[in-house]
């Protein structure tokens, strides 16, 4: 009797919580399924422009660091070339230094045979 009673309710408890399909949650499936597609060509309109945007900076951004070592690359010229032209002018100068002690050197030397 007691494996009967047993046996009944598991029965009703089947039959009592099961559903039976609704058109209504068919409806919503579908209803989410268009809403996942609207939302998947929506994203891919999004990406396409966002990867679009990221073209423009970088171009940007790569026009602007192009344009900043062009300059770096002029300024170091410049500053080589003055340093050249230091050095130049600086050589120069120690060139003429050592012409006017050579002559010096020369006439003293001189001085000295004529006096003898």
């Amino acid at each position: 009797m007691r494996k009967l009673c047993i046996v009944v309710c598991m029965l009703l408890s089947i039959n009592a919580f099961s559903q039976q399909p609704d058109k209504k949650f068919e409806e919503l499936q579908q209803q989410i399924a268009k809403q996942r597609a609207e939302l998947d060509s929506s994203s891919k309109v999004t990406d396409s422009i966002l990867l679009a945007n990221a073209r423009r900076n970088d171009s940007a951004t790569l026009a602007r660091s192009m344009e900043q070592n062009t300059n770096n690359l002029v300024s170091f010229m410049k500053e080589r070339d003055r340093k050249q032209k230091q050095a130049m002018w600086r050589n120069l100068g120690i060139g003429i230094l050592m012409l006017v002690v050579l002559v010096v050197g020369l006439l003293r030397k001189r001085k000295k045979k004529d006096t003898q």
